[in-house]
């Protein structure tokens, strides 16, 4: 049997409050009402920042045991350093989000449009640091990526 997780990507949209969130659902516990409904969400505000030990103790605490989460890793590491010397902020992010613990699904390693192929020794050498103990996603948006090599750095 296949375990289906179904989301969104976020859940703290004020426009959803009326129709998604029920009127007097304070935005502080719009991610408790949206996990009695949803079983899993992508948080994409990591990816403005490493997140706060309180945000992901909310987090933990406002959703159930079998819920799971992705997060985005911080565009600090993906967009403006693009890959380049960057494996202590990597493990600062991994670190502030540990308590997450299996909760924690999938991490997303998201490029700008213009990381492109040529950065791929940059990337073969982040993906080789990575932790063995986490899921990661990498989601490529320049063409040059496009080729079965890719494929193949990724395994």
């Amino acid at each position: 049997m296949v375990d289906y997780y179904i989301g969104t990507m976020g859940f703290s949209y004020t426009d959803w409050a009326g129709s998604f969130y029920p009127p007097g659902v304070h935005s502080s516990d719009y991610l408790a009402h949206y996990a009695r409904i949803f079983n899993s969400v992508e948080i994409d505000s990591t990816f403005y920042g490493i997140p706060k030990s309180a945000s992901v103790m909310r987090w933990d605490e406002q959703s159930p045991d079998d819920f799971k989460i992705c997060l985005k890793v911080p565009r600090l590491i993906t967009h403006e350093a693009g890959l380049d010397n960057v494996d202590r902020e990597m493990a600062r992010f991994l670190d502030s989000v540990a308590p997450l613990e299996e909760k924690l699904a999938v991490i997303l390693i998201q490029f700008p449009p213009s990381f492109d192929i040529s950065r791929g020794k940059l990337l073969v050498q982040f993906l080789k640091n990575l932790p063995g103990d986490h899921e990661f996603a990498v989601e490529f948006r320049h063409p040059s990526w496009y080729i079965p090599r890719t494929a193949e750095v990724l395994t």
